[in-house]
Formats: C-alpha cells, sequence, structure tokens
C-alpha cells in the first residue's frame, strides 16, 4: 500500500493543511469513523453537522449517527436499500483522495474566517504514518489487543480478509498492534476507549481530555461507546454497499 502514496504530494497536503487540523491516522477496522465524532462532541472542536453529514441535515450532534447512516440495523425491515456511510469531510483520505477530497476544501473553508478558530480533525489511513512530516502533530489509532478488537468487529474483517487479504499485510497488522513512537503523536487505543469495562473505559477517554485540554463528556460519549458496540453486532455496511453495486 505505501508504494501508492507519493511521498511529495503526501508532504504538500500536510504542509498546507491548518495548523488547528490536527490528522487521525487510522488503520482499517479500528473504528476512525467513531473516534472523530467522539473528539467532535467536545466543545473545543468543530462539528457542523450540515457539512460533516452526507444529508446536509443541520443541527445533528456528532454523537447521534442520522438515521440513515452506518449504525442502521439490518435487521429492520425499514432499512434503506441506499446509504453513504461517510460523509465528505469525515471519509478516509486514502491515496485515491490525496488531491482531491471535498475535506480539504471544507477545512480550508472554514479557517478563511478568522473567527473560526476551533480544533478540527480529519482522516487519513495509517499508511501515512511513512510520509507524515515530524512537524505535524498527529493522532495514531491502535489496539493493545487486536485478537479481541477482530473478533468485536467480525463482520467487517471477515469480508475485508476474504476480499481483500493483501490490505493486512504483516507489517500493516503490526500498525494496528503498537503505538507509534512519532514524537508529536498522541496515541489512543481503541481496545481500551471501546472496552465495556467503565473503568478502562474511563482512563483511556481522561486522557484525550486531559492532552488536548477538552471539556470533559464522558457521560454522552459512555453511552454513544455502548450503543456502537451494541450495534456494532449486528450491523454490516457491506451488505448495503453490495446492494448499491
Amino acid at each position: 500500500m505505501d508504494r501508492d502514496i507519493n511521498p511529495l504530494k503526501a508532504i504538500e497536503v500536510f504542509k498546507n493543511l491548518n495548523d488547528r487540523c490536527i490528522p487521525i491516522l487510522a488503520p482499517p477496522g479500528l473504528r476512525g469513523h467513531a473516534t472523530l465524532r467522539i473528539l467532535c462532541s467536545h466543545d473545543e472542536v468543530w462539528w457542523d453537522s450540515s457539512l460533516m453529514n452526507y444529508n446536509g441535515i443541520p443541527d445533528i450532534d456528532s454523537l447521534i449517527y442520522p438515521d440513515d447512516n452506518i449504525l442502521i440495523d439490518f435487521r429492520a425491515p425499514t432499512a434503506p436499500y441506499k446509504i453513504n456511510y461517510m460523509s465528505v469531510h469525515t471519509m478516509m483520505i486514502t491515496t485515491r483522495y490525496l488531491t482531491s477530497s471535498p475535506g480539504f476544501d471544507i477545512i480550508k473553508d472554514y479557517y478563511a474566517n478568522s473567527k473560526n478558530t476551533l480544533q478540527s480533525h480529519t482522516i487519513f489511513q495509517a499508511s501515512y504514518l511513512e510520509h507524515i512530516p515530524s512537524y505535524v502533530p498527529f493522532i495514531y489509532l491502535y489496539t493493545s489487543n487486536i485478537e479481541y478488537t477482530m473478533r468485536q468487529r467480525s463482520l467487517w474483517f471477515s469480508r475485508d480478509f476474504r476480499k481483500n487479504a493483501a490490505y493486512y499485510s504483516k507489517q500493516i497488522i503490526q500498525r494496528m498492534s503498537k503505538p507509534t513512537k512519532h514524537l508529536l503523536a498522541f496515541n489512543i487505543d481503541i481496545h481500551k476507549l471501546f472496552s465495556k469495562d467503565d473503568l478502562i473505559f474511563e482512563m483511556e477517554y481522561m486522557k484525550i481530555v486531559n492532552h488536548f485540554n477538552f471539556t470533559a463528556n464522558i457521560n454522552r460519549v459512555r453511552s454513544f461507546i455502548l450503543l456502537y458496540l451494541e450495534r456494532e453486532k449486528s450491523v454490516n455496511p457491506h451488505k448495503n454497499q453490495e446492494r448499491i453495486k
């Protein structure tokens, strides 16, 4: 995967990203989109649902997925046959979207107004770890218990391994399993943040709050995570993707 990334273009993208936008580097299947929404639930982080949810509906909190977005329970008879899982802002940046993502324009337009000073985020695939400049702070997602995380998200990983086994190379599995030692990286352990154990979750969550000096939002974040874990058992986004094809 790394060979598909143009290092010069990658450096240019990070160079032009506003200093207040902190990239999230997320290996596949590690809940990058959900983590972004958790970060955006804090008063210190920019969230505009009319831009950040694909259907443009305003005033939807980041911890509330629209009814026709990724947390649909596909056992429900009313599940739609067409769906857009990511907004243009929260879509992961892969090599394909390196220079053409509408998310870059949204971020640029937001900071063009001098009154807009909140922190923001956008998600990059973890392969960019090899190309991010040394002076750029970023968030890195990993799991300290990859076997358990894969069992939790078996609906996702079983299909990915079956159809895109090459994407889970030994190098990528290693990335998923340990924090990065990059000096400006802030590592988030997804296994702990999405733990069913309240104390383990709280310790990881408060680490985030203290690092970014957020106003704690622990009860609402915890409710979101517990709902996410419960619905993860029965939600398979790839089923609807296959309907669209």
